[in-house]
């Protein structure tokens, strides 16, 4: 283990431990032994980084609360951290008002960066708009547009329109469709 000569560089990380255990056990886990690895291999810039964890009970008030009390009782130099989107865009808020960076890992609202977004707030992972850029073009496969394009012809007929209309299900929707491309 490496000497530290200077004070550790402190990170305020805030969750919703309790509300979402499922999900933020492993994050905890794979942050401390991130963690581990960058402190054993000489930390940042010489320096350990420690973080100093706190559960936000998944509301905005006691984020915005518990985020408080790392800025001023902990003295963290950044905060990182939150699950819901709510939550993070309180958080996103605090950090533009205390003008201290905040890694938003979990929230998939776009707003964090965008509408809401702030020059102190960054994002970890991808956004609801991101993943749905990224997961559209793998799902048109040639089978499905060219299907669409079907669909698309047959509504020109009004007889097809009426009867996807009337279809009170998905099963019965693509039952319309199989029975209009059967010549039926």
């Amino acid at each position: 283990m490496p000497a530290f000569a200077q004070s550790a560089i402190k990170i305020g990380e805030l969750n919703s431990y309790k509300q979402f255990p499922a999900f933020l056990e492993p994050y905890k886990r794979g942050m401390e032994l991130a963690l581990d690895e960058v402190n054993a291999a000489g930390g940042v810039l010489g320096r350990k980084l420690e973080i100093i964890s706190r559960d936000d009970n998944g509301t905005p008030g006691d984020a915005v609360r518990v985020a408080d009390e790392l800025l001023t009782r902990e003295k963290v130099t950044m905060l990182m951290g939150t699950f819901p989107s709510n939550v993070g865009l309180a958080v996103a808020d605090f950090a533009k008002q205390k003008k201290i960076p905040f890694l938003a890992a979990e929230p998939l609202t776009d707003k964090i960066v965008w509408e809401n977004g702030n020059r102190y707030t960054f994002r970890l992972r991808a956004s609801t708009f991101m993943q749905t850029a990224m997961l559209v073009p793998e799902a048109a496969t040639d089978a499905h547009l060219e299907l669409l394009r079907q669909i698309a012809s047959m509504l020109d007929r009004k007889d097809v329109r009426d009867k996807l209309r009337s279809a009170s299900s998905n099963e019965a929707l693509y039952q319309v469709v199989l029975d209009e491309q059967n010549g039926q």
